[in-house]
C-alpha cells in the first residue's frame, strides 16, 4: 500500500478506551514523540505483560517528549482495573520532575461503557483550560484583563507549546481594534491590521479602512488620504479600497486621482461581476461631481 503524506499541526491527540488504552499506553513506553497529548480511558492495564519493565525502559524517553497524560477511570470499574490505573497514574506522577506532566480523573458514577464520551470531553477541557483569555467587552475589560499585551503573550505561549503559530481569533482582534478606532487611538488599530494581516488579510484591509473613514469624519482630510493610500498598496486586489481613496481624493479636491481610483475600482468590480461596477464605471467619468 502507498503511504500518502498530510500536512498536519503537530499537537498530536492519542485518545485510546479500554484495549485501546492499553495501545495508547505502549505507545507512550515506547514512542512518545508520536503524541503529544494521550487521553488513556479505562485502560487493562493490570494485564498488560511487562509493564514495569516498559515503565522502567520508558519513562525517562517520555519525559523527554514533554508528554501529557490524562488518565480516566470510572467509579464503577472493577477492582483488578481501577487498582491498576491508579497505580500506573502513581508511576507517572514520580515521572514529572521529567518534564511529563499527568492527571488522574476518576468519574463518579462510570462504569467501564459509560466513560469514553465523558472522559475525552473533560480530558479536552483540561488540555486546553489555560488557554482561554478572559471575555472583555471594552477597553476596561480589555485592561482588566492585561492589555493587549497579555493577548498576544498568552497566543505566543500557546504557538510554543503545541508547537506551530497560532494567531489569536480574528473576533477578539476586531474586537480590540473596533474600540481603539472608536476612540480614535488609531496606533494599536494599526498594529494589529499589520501584525495580523498574513492570517486575516481581509479583515486587516477593513481595519485600515476604518481608521480612514473615521479619520475622514473628524476631518483629518491629509491623514486619512495616507490611510486609504497605504491599504491600497497592501491590498491592491480589494475594490473596497480604491473606493474609499476615491472618496477621501474628492474630499482633498483631488478629482483626477479620484477618477482613477474610481477606474481602478471599476476594473476590479468587471472582473467580478459586482453590480457596483455600473456606478464606479459612471464615477470615474464624471469624478467627484453629484
Amino acid at each position: 500500500m502507498d503511504l500518502q503524506n498530510y500536512r498536519a499541526a503537530p499537537d498530536r491527540i492519542l485518545v485510546g478506551h479500554s484495549l485501546g488504552g492499553s495501545l495508547a499506553v505502549h505507545i507512550l513506553l515506547h514512542q512518545p514523540a508520536l503524541f503529544r497529548s494521550y487521553v488513556v480511558v479505562s485502560p487493562p492495564v493490570w494485564r498488560y505483560e511487562g509493564l514495569a519493565e516498559d515503565i522502567a525502559r520508558g519513562m525517562e524517553s517520555a519525559g523527554r517528549a514533554g508528554a501529557t497524560v490524562t488518565l480516566v477511570v470510572g467509579e464503577g470499574e472493577n477492582a483488578n482495573l481501577r487498582g491498576g490505573v491508579e497505580r500506573f497514574a502513581a508511576e507517572l506522577r514520580s515521572a514529572e520532575s521529567r518534564g511529563l506532566r499527568s492527571t488522574l480523573i476518576d468519574l463518579p458514577g462510570g462504569d467501564h461503557s459509560s466513560t469514553w464520551f465523558p472522559a475525552v470531553a473533560q480530558a479536552l477541557e483540561a488540555r486546553y483550560a489555560a488557554w482561554r483569555f478572559p471575555f472583555f467587552e471594552d477597553s476596561l475589560g480589555l485592561a482588566k484583563a492585561g492589555g493587549f499585551e497579555a493577548l498576544q503573550a498568552m497566543y505566543a505561549r500557546m504557538s510554543a507549546s503545541f508547537g506551530y503559530r497560532i494567531a489569536p481569533p480574528v473576533e477578539l482582534l476586531l474586537r480590540v481594534a473596533r474600540m481603539e478606532v472608536e476612540a480614535r487611538r488609531y496606533a494599536l488599530a494599526w498594529r494589529i491590521a499589520l501584525d495580523y494581516r498574513a492570517a486575516y488579510p481581509v479583515d486587516a484591509e477593513r481595519v485600515i479602512n476604518q481608521i480612514g473613514l473615521a479619520q475622514l469624519r473628524g476631518g483629518a482630510v491629509p491623514e486619512a488620504l495616507a490611510t486609504f493610500r497605504r491599504n491600497a498598496a497592501l491590498f491592491p486586489a480589494a475594490l473596497n479600497v480604491h473606493r474609499a481613496l476615491a472618496e477621501a481624493l474628492c474630499r482633498a479636491g483631488e478629482t483626477a486621482a479620484a477618477r482613477q481610483s474610481y477606474a481602478e475600482a471599476a476594473r476590479l468590480a468587471e472582473e467580478r461581476a459586482d453590480p457596483r461596477r455600473v456606478a464606479y464605471r459612471a464615477q470615474a467619468v464624471k469624478g467627484c461631481a453629484g
